[in-house]
């Protein structure tokens, strides 16, 4: 934990994350560091509008990042911005799409 902590310091350091506010559906909200992949627009589901799609890796903690053991993909979002700089809107939590010991990265949408 403390080497993903020393990569995220470091990745802060040279301006690679964003802050974002995690809004656990059952808990505080609170801003954390965070790596957003913007992936450009997908189809809405059954045919409708796109929308913009990310995903989001945090530190893999629940006091800094996301513990993805708690994560409800019914309650839970992020406040980020579909481009980087741009207004923060509030986004549902879709799914993890990958996780291991240090790191957590789930979709948003």
């Amino acid at each position: 934990m403390n080497t993903a902590r020393n990569q995220l310091d470091s990745m802060k350091a040279a301006g690679l994350t964003e802050t974002v506010e995690y809004r656990p559906g059952s808990g505080r909200r609170r801003s954390i560091a965070v790596l957003v992949d913007r992936l450009g627009r997908q189809p809405g589901e059954g045919g409708g509008a796109a929308r913009p799609e990310m995903t989001v890796t945090a530190i893999h903690d629940q006091r800094h990042g996301i513990d993805p053991t708690l994560i409800d993909t019914g309650t839970d979002h992020i406040t980020v911005a579909e481009h980087a700089g741009g207004v923060a809107t509030v986004r549902q939590i879709r799914r993890i799409t990958a996780e291991d010991d240090d790191w957590v990265t789930v979709e948003v949408r």
